[in-house]
């Protein structure tokens, strides 16, 4: 099983890192979210996470990274960017 260590940038946005060879990022996603159901967290933050983490997916294969440890802090940024320009609130983006 995959080892899941959770490093919050931002609030509302956690980074997920796996530690586990060429786990793509919707199988990272899918991990992280079945460890907050084990952990007993809330639906909502459940759900809302579950949210965040795909949106940043989107984002980031349109730069055709796949792999969670191609995720750079510079990907991060600009995805908070995109956010901001989309008129997303700096709470929500936090």
């Amino acid at each position: 099983m995959p080892v899941l260590v959770f490093y919050p940038l931002t609030s509302i946005l956690p980074v997920v890192i796996i530690s586990y060879f060429m786990v793509n990022l919707s199988s990272a996603r899918e991990a992280f979210v079945n460890d907050l159901r084990k952990k007993g967290r809330s639906s909502s933050t459940i759900l809302a996470y579950n949210k965040d983490i795909a949106q940043l997916i989107e984002f980031v294969t349109k730069d055709k990274i796949s792999l969670p440890q191609d995720v750079t802090a510079e990907h991060i940024e600009a995805f908070k960017a995109d956010l901001t320009a989309d008129n997303y609130t700096a709470k929500s983006i936090s």
